[in-house]
Formats: C-alpha cells, structure tokens, sequence
C-alpha cells in the first residue's frame, strides 16, 4: 500500500507540473477538437480502415462485416474507457462486472474470460495467452489519441491468427506528426472517479515526429446488490512514448513504447471445507506491465510493400489466486504485390515466443509454475478483381504450427458485389480456431463446495487442466449489404451462421478422498475436453442518418440465437449456461446535435436483453454529453451515464463471487486544453 502511494504521489506530482508548464510551450498549430459533421454519410463509407486484409482499403470495399470507431465518436461520446465506446459496436456485447472488469465478446461466448475474441492495439495482440482473453484494466491510452477502433464481426484467423474466433478489435492510435502540440484533460465525477492526462508532441528534425503521455485514472463505484459498497478500485498510471519517422520517401518506421502500474480490488470467494463452505475475502491485485513495438513500411517499388513488425511486452499480476508473470515476442513480416493487374497478394509469416511463470495461490495451481511456447504461421490473401468495379473474389488461408496442438489450418472464401458506386453485399465462408492456453492444460481449481449427504464431510468440485485437449474449431458463413441511399441514410447489414465443434467442456471424474485438509474432505474432479458443439444465427444492423446539416442520428441492432449442445457421452452439468450468457437483443441510438456553432450535444441511448444464466435482467441506459468549446484551446463538457436508474446489474460472475455488483448513476466534468 506504501508503494502504491508513493507512485501515485510522484504521478500527480509530475502531472502537475506538465500541466503547470503547458501553456505556451508548444506553438499553438494544433487544430481544436475534430467536428463530427466534417464528413458526410457517404464520406464515412468510403473511410480506409485496415484490419480486414492488412492493408489499406475503403470500407465499400470490404467483404467482411466490419464497424468503425472514429475520433469523432469518440470526443462526442461519454465514453471514458474502450470497452465503453465498444457499446456502439452492433454485434458486439459489453457487460461491466465493476470498475475494473468488463465481459466483452462478439457474436457471443460472453464472460470474463471471453476467449474467442482478438485485441489487437496497432497490430499488438494485447489478449492474456494465460487464457486467451483481455485484462481490460490493463488495456488503455488517451482516448484523444485513437484515431480509430476498427471492429471485425466474424473469424478474423486467416490473417491475425488462432483466437481470432468471433472477431477481432484493432484499436489504431495517431500518426505522430497529427499531434503535435500539448493536451491535458482532467476529469472528475460523482462517483469519486477521476482522470488526469497530458501529452507533449512535437517534430523530430525534419523527417519525424514524437509524442510523450502520462495518465492516471481512479474509479470504483459499483455497488452491492445488497446495498453495500462493492471492493472494486481500480487505480492505473501508465505512460508512454511514440515516434513516427519518414525514413526516406519509400520508408516509414514506428517505435512506441509503454508502461503501467497499477492496484485493481475485487471482491472474491474460495470454496471452504467448513461452513458455509464459501470464504468471501477482498483481494487486491497488484498488476505491472510494459511493452515497446516497431513497424517498418518500405514500399520497394510500384504496388510492392515489404513490412515487418517486432513487439515484446510483459505482463505482471499478483492477485490472492495466482502470482503470475508473462513475456512475450511476437514478429511479423509481410509482402504485398501486384503480380498482375487483377491480384492484390499478401504473403505473410510470423512467430511467436512466450515464457510464463505462475505461483499458485488459494484453492488454484497451474503445474508446471513454467513454460515456454512458440507458434509460428505463415500466411497469403489474395484479392482477385473478376469484374473490375463490380466484382472481386478474396481468397486466403493460415497455417500454425503450435507446441499444443501442432498444425491448425484456417482458410477463407470471400467475394464482394457492387451493384454501383453506393451499394454493395458480399459473401464470406472461413475457419477459425482457438487454440488452447495454459488454463486449458495445465490448471488445477477448486471452485465449488458443499456439505457431503453423510453430514460430516465436505465435496469440493474441482476442474483440472487435460494436457491433451485440442483446438475449438469454427465454420463461418456470412453474408451482408452496406449502402448509401440519397446520399443521407448508410444502411449496413450483416447476417451470419456459425457451427462450432470442439469445444470445451468439463467432464466429471471419479470422486476420491483428500488426505491433504484437516476437515474430511471428497474431490469431485471435473477434466476440461473437447465434447461440446454448437451452432449460433443471427443479424445486426447499423443505419447512419443526416436529418440536418448539425443534426446526425446512427442507430444498432443485433440479434444472436445460440443452440448449444454436448456430444454423445458428454457429462458437463455447466454447458448448457453458455446460451443464457449472451443477449438475444440489443439495439442503440446515437445522437448528435450542433446547438450552437461551439456547443454541441450527444445522447447515447441503449438496450440490452436479459441474461437468464447470470441472472441479469434487461435494461435501458441513457448517456449524455453537453460540450463548449470555449476557444481555440480551452473545451469544458459536462457527463452523464446511466442516467435512467438509480443503479443497475450488468453481469454475475458465478460460482467465485459471494455477491453481484450493480452500477449506480454517474455524473463527471471534464475540462481539457488543446494547443
């Protein structure tokens, strides 16, 4: 606790004075915040986005189901962490445990530990390889410097790789050069919650450009569903560096790199042999972590493009259950050519090294506490023009080799139509995987317990880990429309089914008595396996609409039916709650208003549908934005989120949470200066 103060004092301490010396500085050439109406609807359509086939297209152009995040959605949005602008997103379900814990999935498989989504930050997969899922709390930046957050609904495995199952998010920061200048922000709200930031940039000679950032951020406002306030700080200060440099005029190269620290509190329960068989304690978890990331673009001539990217980034998380620690390197190189004037190839390779170290903690145990793994890939995409400006086939495929389960092949089928320059539907079929983590192997966890029928001992359920588990696999079909009617309405659609098998379950194990506690105590054991399947359908669509020149509306909808099954002589008694995890129904509106030529306005409007296996009911919340740009550098805005109730339940964790949580009503003031 002593350390933890201490940072955070030299970290307000240094914040204070960048803010103290940050007028007048810099030279004022940066421009005020983006404007929401500066692109029109059919503008936004023929936006580049990049994560769809690793390199630059227009989203018409795509044959995927594919959602953008802008900047401006973001400053208009408010929003202050990423999972919460993920909210726009159709397809994509987002339930916030408490401060620092958020399920987010697409096309379902929700939870904490959702485990079929890829998190990319500028290509950098920042997913946990412990589990294949996302520390949220660790994942974060200025959201000012984001220039974008491309989304992908649907297997994104051919080109990102294994776990990019229902989709992958690939949150694109600013080009260095755009932000040049000084910002600072600080927030403060009703909720005791508060972020301080501040970045400096500026020009690197006169072939590059750098930023420097620091922020801070507190919050922890969940309640009880009890009533009681729920144990769920969460404190972070992290910072970091970017550098973008013009090399020569064919070459471009990116170095960044960042760090964090930070405390996140969670309430937590561990089976007990004794009554009442639950001990509900409070954890605090120390997390650290760091991470520094090249790209290298060198355009070696017409229509050819050689790029390499190099990351290494460790992780740090001691926490009540498992001190764990993780290094990785990932590398990946790709050449892009036009052998003929209807290709457009990539061919890729890449590796990847991770060594892990864990101390197991109460009730879990992960043996061996390390190991070392690698996967390697190599990959191609080939997008053939069969009609020019009317029709094109993508073909695609990867193939892994990892030290689990050996070689995994994902291919991928994709055309595109357009019917003319506004209106276009494409087609896709593909494979993904995921593949397993350390959980999956090599995991020991007690995680439920109660009084035997003898009336003196006690049975404790415990999952372990198979060493000979295999690879989830999933077979993809889609198909969708994006359009642009009278210039004014963007109309998006996209409708899918998916058909899994492999998947994971627990099968009970002969029950045994444990020689190892003081109190009698019976091991049920359950074995993680491969005997669940499954099939999902579903649609969402996203319309975009100008009523007036500073009046514009964007409205969701999705919809997902699960069926899921065990396979012939499966015996899991939990699988069936994987349906009643995900909403059948969600939809959104947007609004954004210009009220005056610097006072604007946005309201965010959302429904989410009853959780019946997490015991969640279904909700509306409202999220408000009032915004003044007082001049040139200054803009003030005033907050609120979940303004229709007084509290709400987002998600239950389950079997290791003594109580659930609830979000109160929030109201928070930011100010921030840009120069």
């Amino acid at each position: 606790m002593f350390k933890t103060r201490v940072r955070s004092a030299v970290f307000w301490i240094g914040l204070l004075g960048a803010l103290v010396a940050i007028d007048g500085v810099w030279p004022a050439n940066a421009e005020p915040g983006a404007d929401v109406f500066d692109l029109t609807i059919e503008e936004l359509m023929n936006a580049e986005v990049y994560s769809a086939s690793k390199r630059t297209e227009q989203v018409r152009q795509t044959a995927t189901a594919i959602y953008v995040i802008s900047q401006e959605d973001i400053q208009n949005s408010a929003a202050t962490s990423i999972p919460e602008l993920l909210r726009m997103v159709p397809g994509v379900e987002v339930a916030r445990f408490n401060s620092g814990a958020w399920s987010v999935s697409i096309r379902g498989s929700s939870g904490r530990f959702a485990n079929k989504l890829l998190v990319l930050v500028d290509g950098r997969g920042v997913y946990s390889p412990t589990f294949s899922g996302t520390y949220w709390s660790e994942v974060d930046t200025l959201l000012e410097d984001i220039e974008r957050i491309e989304v992908i609904r649907g297997p994104g495995g051919t080109l990102w790789g294994a776990n990019a199952v229902n989709g992958v998010i690939n949150i694109i920061t600013k080009h260095a050069a755009t932000t040049i200048g000084s910002y600072a922000e600080a927030v403060v709200g009703t909720q005791d919650d508060s972020i301080v930031a501040a970045r400096y940039g500026q020009a690197l000679g006169s072939s590059g450009a750098g930023r420097v950032y620091l922020k801070y951020s507190n919050s922890g406002h969940a309640k009880r569903v009890d009533g009681g306030d729920a144990f769920d700080r969460l404190e972070v200060q992290r910072g970091g560096i970017v550098s973008d440099f013009q090399i020569s005029k064919d070459t471009t190269l990116r170095l960044e790199g960042g760090l964090y620290v930070g405390e996140e509190h969670s309430d937590f329960a561990y089976p007990s042999a004794a009554p009442p068989f639950l001990e509900a304690v409070e954890d605090s978890i120390e997390m650290a972590g760091g991470h520094v990331n090249s790209i290298l673009n060198w355009d070696i001539g017409p229509e050819q493009r050689v790029s390499v990217q190099s990351a290494y980034q460790r992780s740090r998380r001691d926490e009540l259950v498992s001190d764990q620690r993780v290094d990785q390197v990932d590398t990946d190189l790709r050449y892009q050519f036009q052998p003929f004037t209807v290709h457009q190839v990539t061919l890729g390779a890449g590796y990847r090294f991770i060594s892990d170290e864990f101390d197991g903690g109460q009730g879990l145990q992960i043996s061996p506490s390390h190991r070392s793994l690698s996967v390697t890939n190599v990959y191609f995409h080939d997008r053939v023009t069969i009609v020019p400006d009317r029709l094109a086939l993508i073909l695609g495929a990867k193939i892994e080799h990892n030290t689990y389960t050996h070689e995994e092949v994902q291919p991928s089928v994709r055309s595109i139509w357009s019917l003319n320059q506004n209106h276009h539907l494409w087609a896709a079929f593909s494979r993904a995987v995921r593949t397993p983590s350390r959980v999956d192997r090599d995991l020991s966890a007690d995680f439920l317990s109660l009084p035997a029928s003898d009336g003196e001992s006690t049975v404790i359920a415990r999952v372990l880990g198979n060493s000979g588990i295999e690879a989830e696999n999933l077979n993809a079909y889609e198909l969708g429309y994006r359009g642009v009617v009278g210039g004014a309405l963007d109309v998006d659609i996209a409708t899918f089914y998916f058909d899994y098998s492999d998947l994971v379950t627990i099968e009970p194990e002969a029950t045994f008595v444990s020689t190892e506690e003081e109190l009698p105590v019976i091991i049920s054991p359950f074995r993680f396996d491969n005997r669940g399947k499954g099939e999902s359908i579903g649609a969402e669509i996203a319309v975009g609409f100008d009523l007036t020149h500073r009046w514009r509306i964007y409205g969701t909808y999705s919809y997902v039916n699960l069926d899921f099954d065990r396979e012939a002589g499966s015996n899991d008694p939990f699988f069936g709650r994987i349906e009643g995890l995900t909403p059948e129904h969600q939809w959104t509106i947007r609004s954004y208003l210009g009220l005056l030529d610097d006072v604007e306005g946005a309201a965010f409007l959302r429904y989410v549908d009853r959780l019946p296996s997490a015991n969640v009911d279904a909700y509306e919340e409202l999220d408000l934005r009032l915004a003044w740009q007082v001049n040139s550098k200054w803009s003030v805005s005033l907050n609120g989120q979940n303004l229709l109730h007084d509290r709400h339940q987002e998600f239950e964790e389950g079997f290791l949470s003594p109580v659930g949580t609830e979000l109160p009503r929030s109201v928070y003031a930011a100010i921030t200066y840009r120069n």
